[in-house]
């Protein structure tokens, strides 16, 4: 059961970058590669536990491993444009606030060291 939740950890943040804004051009073909690319990982992870023999032959399961890290590095690499694109998406929606004015240090009395 916890490994089914650390599961959902790990692919709800994703999920929320490819739900919501911030819909510029670049994150709609990230956001397209990226549900692509996640339903065909997890399809292949899923026909890959379920119909694969791990003492079958060695084409079969490192084939399958090699495309299902393929199709994840293409996940990953989707999800980095989205990331970057919210990021941008949010540094423009929310400037930062201008910087307050440094005042200047109050001067020391030579005649009294310990005011500080």
């Amino acid at each position: 059961m916890e490994a089914w939740l650390a599961i959902l950890a790990c692919f709800l943040p994703p999920m929320a970058l490819g739900l919501f804004p911030p819909r510029t051009p670049k994150w709609r073909r990230a956001r397209k590669q990226f549900w692509v690319t996640f339903v065909l990982a997890a399809a292949i992870g899923a026909a890959s536990v379920a119909f694969i023999d791990p003492a079958g032959p060695a084409v079969l399961v490192f084939g399958a491993l090699v495309v299902f890290a393929t199709v994840a590095t293409a996940w990953c690499y989707s999800v980095a444009i989205m990331r970057t694109e919210w990021s941008e998406w949010r540094a423009l929606r929310n400037p930062p606030s201008p910087p307050e004015p440094v005042a200047s240090k109050p001067q020391r009395d030579p005649a009294k060291p310990w005011l500080k």
